[in-house]
């Protein structure tokens, strides 16, 4: 059985995967860094993840669509401001890394990563991920002007994710504290 706090996990790391698919279209109509083993890795991850997110948002759609996309706009604005250089290709595949990392970090946070669902969500993300920082070394070294790297943004995703949908743990936390 799913606990309440692994739900709310798990939602939340559909929903940046499900932004993140956005991204990824950006790279793939650019074409500048939709090549090789990337290319080969996002395009399984992407069908896959087309099937899983469209029937888990549409389950969330039926229940409350208002709060839904007020939180999937929350999610997918937060990174507007974010601009590597002229091109909007390496933007976009930054910013799809970043919500990748910061999805695998929710399904990291759950008490039982085991269940099915977050195992398909998991172990084909996890590949992505780890074909961008061997094939685009340059993601994870990039800084900004004031030598803050992808961490940054990832943990900003994190937690602007954790005051949007809390779970009960959270919550807890937030009172003791």
């Amino acid at each position: 059985m799913i606990e309440k706090t692994d739900t709310v996990l798990l939602l939340r790391s559909v929903m940046k995967m499900s932004i993140s698919l956005n991204h990824l279209d950006e790279v793939i109509e650019d074409n500048k860094y939709y090549k090789f083993r990337f290319k080969k890795e996002a395009s399984r991850w992407s069908s896959m993840m087309d099937i899983h997110t469209k029937e888990l948002m549409g389950a969330l759609t039926d229940e409350n669509s208002e709060l839904l996309m007020e939180i999937y706009n929350s999610l997918e604005s937060s990174l507007d401001k974010v601009q590597l250089g002229l091109g909007t290709s390496k933007t976009a595949l930054f910013c799809y890394y970043v919500l990748l990392k910061s999805a695998i970090n929710d399904i990291e946070k759950m008490d039982d990563r085991r269940q099915i669902y977050a195992k398909i969500l998991e172990i084909p993300t996890k590949t992505v991920l780890k074909t961008i920082e061997n094939q685009y070394r340059f993601i994870i070294s990039t800084k900004d002007s004031n030598e803050k790297d992808y961490t940054n943004v990832v943990s900003f995703l994190d937690d602007l994710g954790e005051q949007i949908m809390i779970t009960d743990k959270e919550n807890e936390d937030n009172k003791n504290n």
